[in-house]
């Protein structure tokens, strides 16, 4: 994967969320060819024990890159949703829970790219788990308490992300307000105002997930309508294809997984 960098930025933190991004992508292909493949013998176990120290080290390389990053990077929580008014979830511009601002589109995109590679990371060292302990239940194991909190956190990171990507901002009376949806041009030729790419970013994450296992109902059926909401209003047609996907009928144990 080096050529993809051969002019990338030095120390460049969306450079490292690529890189790190291709890294994961490498090991969760080699994680499902090794358990389709493999037989449950001695040898083979410290082999998917490796893979499982592997996806932890770059989890904790996520873990460390974030700690240190410039003030321009950090999201900040502007506002906190207590209820749905009208209590149609689906229609609800805001999430209830946490609501983040960020510096500009591409630092809330990059943001989110890091919370999705983090949740892949999570599902491969747990079918790593759920395959070294069957027939065992895997949701015993410790793997999947860790997993379980972390991936929580993420989907509410990423929830929280979307009313910037669709155009919300703090005013100059301090209060939230949401902007226009026209086009894809930029306010001042920069990057402070997303319009229809902020929706285009955020419909992948969404995707993301309502597909995973750590989401509650009424959190995938926000994310569900945001999704219409990127097709209906913003004009972003792909994204209703998106929405149409179901939550996921996995088997019961997670080393059997292929997505």
């Amino acid at each position: 994967m080096e050529w993809w960098f051969v002019d990338g930025v030095v120390n460049d933190f969306g450079m490292f969320v690529t890189t790190l991004s291709l890294r994961v992508a490498e090991l969760r292909a080699e994680i499902n060819d090794s358990l389709a493949s493999f037989p449950r013998t001695p040898e083979y176990f410290v082999k998917v024990g490796a893979l499982t120290r592997r996806a932890q080290a770059l989890e904790q390389e996520y873990q460390e890159a974030v700690e240190n990053l410039p003030e321009h990077w950090l999201p900040h929580t502007v506002a906190w949703v207590d209820q749905v008014p009208g209590g149609d979830i689906t229609k609800a511009e805001v999430c209830p829970g946490r609501v983040d601002m960020f510096s500009d589109i591409w630092v809330a995109w990059t943001w989110n790219n890091v919370r999705i590679a983090r949740l892949y990371i999570s599902g491969a060292i747990l079918r790593c788990a759920a395959w070294i302990c069957f027939p065992m239940d895997y949701r015993t194991t410790p793997e999947y308490a860790t997993a379980s909190k972390l991936c929580v956190d993420l989907v509410c990171d990423i929830i929280a992300s979307v009313p910037y990507h669709l155009g919300w901002r703090v005013g100059q009376s301090g209060a939230l307000r949401s902007g226009d949806f026209e086009g894809f041009s930029f306010s001042d030729g920069n990057f402070s105002n997303p319009k229809a790419l902020g929706g285009f970013f955020c419909m992948y994450p969404l995707l993301g997930i309502m597909c995973t296992d750590y989401i509650t109902d009424s959190q995938r059926a926000w994310a569900r309508g945001r999704l219409l909401f990127i097709s209906d209003v913003i004009g972003l047609n792909h994204a209703k294809v998106l929405a149409s996907v179901g939550p996921p009928f996995l088997p019961h144990y997670p080393h059997q997984w292929y997505g």
